[in-house]
């Protein structure tokens, strides 16, 4: 019984030493990672998972690369089915004013490659994000933004609202990897931040819809959770009301306030803190003055 109580304790010191050597070894590799490359947004976990194992998405990303045809165009790699190809100028053409138009919010970044996955069926694209509907996603994890596009032969003549859906959600989905590129850690910042300048950008030049009768505190949508909640709660819209509180901000401090914003938050690591100390307002009083300004 002594022998076995002794070969248990040599055991579980074996395997306590062994834990400590893996977790201070990932933890050294983790931050030479992010010394060597400080603009590559990844979490401790993040990074971790990314290089013990591949996500099912990360491996049906790359089945679809491989059986799609590609196109590059600056630090964006265009992934696409040959029905696209004529769209291609015109998806250069919104890319090249979503550059513009990041770097007028945000100011310089790095620019770290990207994959753009095109789709022409939303539910080969739902299969990639897991969830259904929606007309594109980013995903920081895995690198890549992807849209599904509809009535190409409409968007070709320019017709209005077809070019208007189709490049809307380029510069959409486009504006989250350059807040992810800009933002030190994404977790920071409050959903409907991130998801409000990617409205703006997306829709400045047309507006967004009003929003509703109801509007749902902004410290009601901080989390992903919240934020999907939110969207089937009636007589509100959480897109519309982030757009519209993003867009008070750049009226009320002009558009650099976002840069201000995410510098300071990037420093202090707390979203709410820099958002009095540059704007002096709380959030819970930026619910009651966008309502002010928009109704006006």
């Amino acid at each position: 019984m002594k022998k076995i109580k002794i070969v248990f304790l040599s055991l579980t010191i074996f395997v306590f030493f062994s834990f400590i050597l893996v977790l201070g070894g990932s933890f050294f590799l983790y931050k030479v990672i992010a010394e060597e490359q400080p603009d590559i947004n990844l979490t401790y976990i993040e990074a971790m998972a990314a290089i013990v194992t591949r996500s099912p998405e990360g491996k049906l990303k790359n089945q679809i690369k491989d059986s799609y045809l590609q196109e590059d165009y600056k630090h964006v790699s265009i992934y696409h089915e040959k029905d696209f190809s004529e769209l291609l100028p015109i998806t250069k053409e919104t890319l090249d004013l979503a550059f513009v138009k990041t770097e007028a919010l945000f100011g310089k970044t790095y620019q770290e490659p990207i994959d753009f996955l095109v789709f022409q069926d939303s539910e080969e694209m739902s299969k990639l994000s897991g969830v259904e509907g929606g007309a594109g996603f980013y995903s920081a994890e895995d690198k890549l933004l992807a849209i599904h596009y509809l009535d190409k032969d409409l968007i070709l003549k320019r017709e209005n609202y077809p070019l208007y859906m189709f490049q809307g959600v380029i510069l959409h989905e486009y504006t989250h990897y350059a807040f992810a590129q800009k933002a030190k850690d994404l977790n920071i910042y409050p959903l409907w931040f991130q998801e409000g300048v990617a409205e703006y950008i997306e829709a400045e030049d047309q507006g967004a819809p009003l929003p509703e009768s109801e509007s749902i505190p902004f410290a009601h949508l901080t989390t992903y959770e919240q934020w999907a909640e939110a969207r089937y709660i009636e007589s509100t819209n959480n897109y519309a009301q982030s757009y519209y509180a993003i867009e008070f901000l750049i009226e009320e401090y002009g558009e650099e306030i976002i840069n201000k914003i995410m510098n300071s938050a990037n420093k202090t690591k707390d979203f709410e803190k820099s958002f009095k100390e540059i704007t002096g307002l709380t959030i819970n009083e930026l619910d009651k003055v966008y309502l002010k300004f928009y109704r006006e």
